[in-house]
C-alpha cells in the first residue's frame, strides 16, 4: 500500500502471496502513481522494500526514509551482550 502521509489517501495498493516477495510489487505501484501523476519526493518504507526499484534506481530527488524491525528476543540474550575478542579468537557469553 502505499499511501500520501500529507493527506491520507491511499494512491495504490498490491497484493503478493506470502511466499513472494513485499518489494516486487514496487514496479507496478509506480505505475499507478504515474497514471495519477503523482511524484514521490519521500519514500517511508520497512526494510522488505529495500530491495525495491525505488531504492536500487534512486534519484537525487527522492529522500528514503527506511524504519527498522524490532528485534524480539524474549528471554534470550541480545546480540550486542556477547563480547568478541577477535585478537584471540574468543567470544564471552554474558551468562
Amino acid at each position: 500500500m502505499l499511501k500520501d502521509l500529507d493527506s491520507g489517501l491511499v494512491r495504490a495498493v498490491r497484493i503478493t502471496p506470502a511466499n513472494v516477495p513485499e518489494a516486487t510489487v514496487s514496479k507496478a505501484i509506480a505505475e499507478d502513481l504515474a497514471l495519477q501523476q503523482v511524484t514521490l519526493t519521500e519514500l517511508h518504507i520497512d526494510r522488505a522494500y529495500l530491495s525495491c526499484h525505488w531504492v536500487k534506481q534512486r534519484s537525487d530527488d527522492l529522500t528514503i526514509f527506511c524504519k527498522a524491525w524490532r528485534v524480539r528476543n524474549g528471554k534470550r540474550f541480545d546480540k550486542t551482550a556477547f563480547v568478541l575478542d577477535w585478537e584471540h579468537h574468543l567470544i564471552r557469553c554474558p551468562n
